[in-house]
């Protein structure tokens, strides 16, 4: 999508009538404050560990990918996606 500007109710209006419906639409950015905020909140001594189960979405584990200590998967389907992400190095 381009000339992303308008309300929320105009981008997904837009959203909607390019790529049809249903269809899932994320904020990014909220996402990455919200993982911040909780690192700050949490200041170092805790970690992270997000379940790919729960969005298994490549784009939105790649951006989540540097507040994340480990994606937690349990299919091979899971670690095949956080491994598309970066976030596991397959084994040799």
């Amino acid at each position: 999508m381009s000339g992303l500007s308008g309300t929320p109710t105009d981008l997904l209006t837009a959203a909607a009538r390019e790529f049809g419906t249903p269809c899932y639409v994320y904020d990014v950015d909220l996402i990455l404050r919200r993982f911040a905020k909780l690192m700050d909140l949490f200041r170092g001594r805790f970690g992270v560990s997000y379940a790919v189960k729960c969005n298994p979405n490549v784009a939105l584990l790649k951006a989540i990918l540097p507040f994340v200590t480990t994606l937690d998967v349990s299919s091979f389907a899971e670690a095949q996606r956080a491994t598309s992400a970066g976030g596991l190095t397959p084994l040799k």
